[in-house]
């Protein structure tokens, strides 16, 4: 009767060793990175069939064999929001089964409600269209109503993400663009801030957003105060849109900033734009003022000298560009008078001097550029186009 005692609890203990090291090494394999052998069915753990799934969906694999494994996850651990976040993941990926979808996200907020991802790529699958077999058949079960509220629920969702995780912004920017949610409704979902304001830009930059960049731009425009480094990117983007009046208003707005911060680099650059501005607009002569102003702002602060030299060699660049040679050849000058050993300056004005036949004072110019450096590719171009006579 002992022995018989003896090898019960004997095989007791052993089966209970064998489970538990079952469990261990699944727990192990949840925890860690260390790879096992495809399994063919559901694992005791329940961590190990989240891990089994996840690293499924992360290869892009979602066949019929995964559905176990989803089903061990929900039943194992039904507290957990990933089981049901999977479940929906699922679903939404093959384009099946959308009630079974709708309810499984429902049910992974209930149980993560502070989960922003989760929320985010809820309101994605809501606002997806209804293209599969199954969906058509659901969408055509809808009344105006539900596929109206459909899209409220999906916009409430995606503003709650963006509340809850911060970061997630570009990514509900892109979901608004891609699902064609009209611009004029984005503010009510985006948080009121810069960030929100820069990355709409960045989505307008693309060319199926092209008819809604002059309203955005100009309700920018409308709004007090901007800061600097907005305006930048107004300045950016209009001249790049070629909404050249509302480029010189952000670069009139910035100049002013930049006047009351005093700071050189940002008086430098936005004087400059406004400059250019004006050039682009054939306004030869606002162009000149704006440089004036700047470089009337960086002198009454005694600041950087080099800046206004390059602030004259780039605004008598773009009058050259655009044919203004006369104003242009009188900045240049000035710049030498203020900098004799600037180079830009000076292949500038023998760039004018040569487009005039004036070659003796093009060469004299570009001989003192090759002096201070030998290989200035400008200079030895323009030098070589003069010695074969070219106009």
């Amino acid at each position: 009767m002992r022995l018989l005692i003896y090898a019960f609890v004997g095989i007791t203990a052993l089966a209970y060793v064998s489970l538990a090291w079952e469990i261990f090494e699944q727990d192990r394999f949840a925890r860690l990175e260390t790879p096992l052998p495809t399994p063919r069915v559901p694992f005791a753990h329940p961590e190990s069939n989240l891990r089994h799934l996840r690293d499924a969906f992360t290869t892009g694999d979602f066949s019929n064999d995964l559905a176990p494994f989803l089903e061990a996850a929900r039943r194992k651990a039904p507290a957990s929001y990933q089981s049901w976040f999977l479940t929906a993941s699922y679903h939404a990926r093959r384009a099946d089964e959308p009630t079974r979808t709708e309810m499984a996200y429902a049910a992974a907020v209930r149980r993560f409600p502070a989960n922003g991802r989760l929320r985010l790529g809820l309101a994605e699958w809501l606002l997806s269209p209804r293209s599969s077999l199954p969906y058509r058949t659901h969408a055509l079960a809808e009344t105006e109503t539900q596929r109206t509220n459909r899209h409220h629920r999906a916009l409430n969702h995606l503003q709650r993400a963006l509340q809850l995780e911060p970061e997630l912004l570009r990514a509900g920017v892109h979901v608004l663009s891609r699902f064609n949610v009209p611009l004029a409704q984005w503010s009510q979902y985006l948080p009121d801030n810069e960030a929100s304001k820069r990355e709409i830009l960045v989505v307008l930059n693309r060319p199926a957003r092209v008819a809604d960049r002059r309203s955005y731009l100009s309700s920018l425009m409308a709004q007090d105060p901007l800061s600097a480094s907005l305006l930048k990117d107004v300045v950016s983007y209009s001249s790049r849109w070629g909404e050249n009046t509302l480029w010189t208003q952000a670069a009139e707005r910035w100049l002013e900033l930049a006047e009351g911060e005093a700071r050189a680099t940002d008086l430098s650059q936005a004087a400059g734009l406004l400059a250019q501005s004006f050039v682009v607009r054939r306004r030869p002569h606002e162009a000149l003022a704006a440089l004036r102003r700047g470089m009337g702002s960086l002198e009454s602060r005694e600041l950087s000298r080099t800046l206004g030299v390059d602030l004259l060699t780039r605004v008598a660049t773009l009058l050259h560009d655009h044919h203004e040679f006369d104003l242009a050849q009188g900045l240049f000058v000035e710049a030498l008078e203020l900098a004799p050993r600037d180079m830009r300056a000076r292949v500038g004005l023998a760039r004018i001097y040569f487009r005039r036949g004036e070659r003796v004072d093009a060469l004299r110019q570009l001989r003192q550029v090759l002096e201070l450096d030998p290989d200035h590719v400008q200079a030895v171009e323009l030098m070589a186009r003069i010695s074969v006579g070219e106009r």
